[in-house]
């Protein structure tokens, strides 16, 4: 029986959540470890249903890296080209994603597992959920919850 050529990868499994938010809303994601942080801003927009419109940044370990624009805010790093595999992240390890800064849509994302995977299938993909993601452009946790409460009343009669 031949062995499988392919090398094994390292597969992070992350927990985003949602903050701000009762009931809670949250993703579980599986990420090859070699993504980029430029990459993970694309998943994360996609498993909260977003379309990527907005500026955001990460916070690592109390230093920020995000997308840097001309007469805009000014990071300390591209995001898009350093992978994660750069911060050498531990288990249950932590880290913040802020996506809008008008709204200030904020991510605590947690490294729960690291494996590595000869046979990871398609990566990355979002394995698990709780809670519908608000809007992209409703404004903001306190417009979101506005909303949801005055449609909740208005549905209730």
């Amino acid at each position: 029986m031949a062995s499988d050529p392919r090398p094994a990868i390292s597969v992070l499994q992350l927990r985003i959540a949602l903050r701000g938010l009762s009931p809670p809303v949250w993703r579980r994601v599986l990420v090859p470890e070699h993504l980029t942080l430029g990459q993970l801003h694309n998943v994360l927009q996609i498993v909260m249903g977003w379309a990527g419109e907005h500026l955001h940044t990460f916070s690592i370990r109390g230093r920020r890296y995000g997308e840097a624009h001309e007469g805009v805010l000014e990071f300390s790093t591209v995001a898009n080209e350093l992978p994660l595999t750069a911060f050498r992240l531990r288990e249950h390890e932590g880290f913040v994603y802020v996506c809008d800064f008008n709204a200030w849509w904020r991510h605590e994302i947690r490294v729960e597992r690291r494996r590595l995977q000869q046979h990871p299938g398609r990566l990355p993909r979002c394995v698990a959920g709780c809670g519908p993601c608000p809007p992209e452009g409703i404004g903001g946790i306190e417009r979101y919850l506005e909303a949801r409460d005055e449609r909740s009343e208005y549905e209730s009669l």
